[in-house]
């Protein structure tokens, strides 16, 4: 994030790597700070849909741009 601090890359993955030491409120602090430095990142919004209230039971993470599944970002 220092070397890069307006790029949402380094965000995501720091909230991949929280969600696997189960610090949940930090790892959504993250994928938002990702959504916020680029609104169209593909992968923070879909670990925000994936890992947030509305999708409990699905916990597969997505760092690149093609680990999006179209549906799920156009809902």
């Amino acid at each position: 994030m220092y070397k890069y601090p307006h790029s949402p890359e380094p965000h995501n993955l720091l909230g991949i790597l929280l969600e696997k030491e189960g610090k949940h409120v930090e790892v959504m602090k993250h994928f938002r700070a990702s959504l916020d430095l680029d609104p169209t990142y593909c992968p923070a919004l879909r670990n925000i849909m994936v890992f947030g209230p509305c999708h409990p039971d699905k916990k597969i993470y997505a760092y690149y741009n093609e680990d999006c599944d179209e549906e799920e970002t156009e809902e």
